[in-house]
């Protein structure tokens, strides 16, 4: 029993040693390595700064002055295996606050922040990175986590122009029994990554957070590239959540989106993809720019994904499929609002949406999302596999010269009921005046100069333009209803903040909206310090363009309408001309009980305006 004792006093004294020994070194470039590191006498060289943070004590910390820069010119590593979760080693900014974040410049295609040890993987962490800009002349990876990197943060940090943004990588053969070759516990929040010439954010990790971060302008290969691209092929993943995330402009090509803005393929369980928004510029896509998409992709795996739940994004303009999985079991696709004004998107929900491995979707259920294209040979919905499906309370709005049915529905799931979804015409849509601001981005006019680098984070003053979204008004046999689509109007992360402020938006369980704004960012809202981003070699990847090009070439052998849907679900209306407002205001009254003749507004056998 002494022997205990005596065993927690001597790690109660480590811990107190650990706070009272942990160090605080200080980097300015108007500093000197000769320097003891002190605030007033700050020491200079990134190299400096790698080599102490790989033997100082832990709960000690780095810090890089505000408006200063520091060049790096040749991939470190980082890897202190003193450091833990609760004495966490930390790289982050100190001085004044109304300077721009220190800037990592990276030349020689090198990687700033590269966290690894050699050989067998043996589980180091207890990291942190705040408050840090990234940014590259070309090639490398900002940030990257490899052979077992556990409980790390990573914060506020501005990534732009690497070949990847965010890696987190696999690992060598386990060293001992305690090692599990994965990387754990690592989140990555208020961040944002942009301009990566293949990937914004890759890899895999267990039990993640990736969380109001901003992934713009990411790839330039096609369907190889992607904002966040989730891989774990050679074994399982679980826990990871990727919420409150803005994801926009992926893998352009010609000044079109060519990939999945968000894709996952290998084997995960307990896959969250919930309260993102993802958008592109209305006509400016491909049939290759899915939105999201949890499916098969590797040739030499078998793949699958269980517990996997998608709910509560907004998919603005993307083509082809809004969102898809293949090999799901356990996939909940709910409360998801899926808006086209481009006349590209084919399909908004689609299950399998592409072939399956031998592990078949199972235990589907897809309820209470809102859909609405442009598009003539755009179905809302399209179900198929080897396992009946339930389908109901969505709404979906087709434009009236359609020539799909609402919801497509093969093989087991042909006669899955779907009595239960309103789908309706619509014969115009306009979304127009669509503005998310929350934090500019400002590079002053000086040449690219890195000390006119900045900042200005305005979320906390952030507003937000009603939108105006209008029904054309010629005379229709169709049903001429107002649109009932509500986007996110609290934003999604649209970059990185100090703290981080809390967003959600999240829909009633019985698919209704209380409000009708639908968020969308200026086309353009950065400028690159460096625009040394010229293609190297292609990312190697086994995503095939084949189920692509065949789902393609499918389009023309679409069936017409069968009214497959409950009968007399599109009702005739009188309205002439409504807008969103109008409804809005209108709503606020109480008109259940009216009789529907003197009812200008009627949805879903509710009036909505007299």
């Amino acid at each position: 029993m002494k022997k205990v004792i005596k065993l927690f006093i001597a790690i109660a004294f480590f811990i107190n040693c650990t706070a009272v020994f942990s160090s605080e070194y200080y980097f300015c470039d108007t500093g000197d390595d000769n320097n003891p590191g002190t605030v007033d006498k700050p020491m200079q060289t990134y190299a400096k700064a790698t080599t102490l943070f790989n033997t100082m004590l832990p709960g000690s910390s780095i810090n890089f002055c505000r408006g200063g820069q520091f060049v790096v010119d040749s991939t470190p590593r980082f890897y202190n295996s003193s450091c833990h979760k609760d004495a966490v080693c930390e790289i982050k900014d100190y001085g004044d606050s109304n300077k721009p974040m220190p800037v990592i410049l990276s030349l020689n295609g090198s990687s700033p922040f590269n966290f690894e040890d050699g050989g067998p993987s043996n589980a180091d962490g207890g990291y942190v990175v705040r408050n840090i800009s990234l940014i590259s002349s070309g090639g490398g990876v900002g940030v990257r986590l490899s052979n077992e990197v556990n409980d790390t943060l990573i914060d506020n940090v501005y990534i732009d122009g690497f070949d990847i943004g965010v890696y987190f990588a696999g690992a060598n053969k386990p060293a001992n029994k305690l090692s599990n070759g994965s990387n754990d516990r690592i989140k990555l929040i208020n961040s944002r990554i942009i301009n990566s010439s293949k990937i914004g954010f890759l890899g895999t990790c267990n039990d993640c957070l990736i969380e109001k971060n901003t992934f713009e302008r990411n790839g330039s290969h096609g369907i190889l590239d992607h904002n966040i691209y989730l891989s774990s092929a050679s074994k399982a993943s679980t826990g990871i959540t990727i919420r409150d995330n803005f994801l926009y402009k992926s893998s352009i090509v010609d000044g079109k989106c060519n990939g999945v803005s968000l894709v996952a393929h290998g084997v995960f369980h307990d896959l969250v993809i919930t309260n993102n928004t993802v958008k592109e510029d209305a006509g400016k896509v491909s049939l290759a720019c899915w939105g999201i998409s949890v499916d098969t992709g590797y040739q030499q795996y078998e793949e699958y994904f269980k517990n996997v739940k998608i709910t509560n994004n907004t998919l603005i303009n993307v083509g082809g499929t809004a969102i898809g999985c293949a090999s799901c079991d356990g996939l909940e696709i709910t409360g998801n609002k899926i808006i086209d004004e481009g006349g590209i998107l084919i399909t908004g929900i689609s299950v399998p949406v592409r072939d399956e491995d031998s592990f078949k979707s199972s235990n589907v259920l897809i309820r209470n999302n809102k859909i609405v294209s442009t598009t003539p040979k755009f179905s809302g919905i399209k179900i198929g596999g080897d396992n009946p499906y339930e389908v109901s309370n969505n709404q979906i709005w087709q434009p009236e010269n359609t020539t799909v049915e609402c919801i497509i529905r093969k093989l087991v799931n042909t006669n899955t009921d779907i009595s239960q979804n309103d789908c309706e015409y619509h014969n115009g849509l306009k979304l127009d005046k669509l503005l998310v601001d929350t934090v500019e981005i400002i590079h002053v006019a000086d040449e690219g100069n890195l000390d006119s680098y900045s900042i200005k984070n305005e979320s906390d003053n952030a507003t937000y333009n009603q939108p105006e979204t209008i029904i054309d008004t010629k005379p229709s046999r169709l049903t001429n209803k107002t649109i009932d689509i509500e986007a996110n109007t609290e934003q999604n992360a649209h970059a990185p903040t100090g703290g981080g402020s809390s967003h959600s938006s999240s829909p009633s369980s019985s698919g209704t909206s209380s409000g009708r704004n639908i968020n969308i960012p200026k086309d353009e809202t950065t400028t690159k310090l460096s625009n040394d981003t010229s293609e190297k070699s292609r990312f190697t990847s086994p995503l095939s363009t084949t189920v692509i090009q065949e789902d393609s070439k499918s389009l023309d052998n679409t069936p017409t309408p069968t009214n497959a849907v409950k009968e007399n679900v599109r009702k005739p209306s009188s309205i002439r001309s409504i807008t969103i407002k109008d409804v809005i205001d209108a709503s606020r009254e109480d008109y259940k009980e009216v009789n529907a003749s003197t009812c200008r507004a009627y949805s879903r056998d509710v009036c909505l305006m007299r």
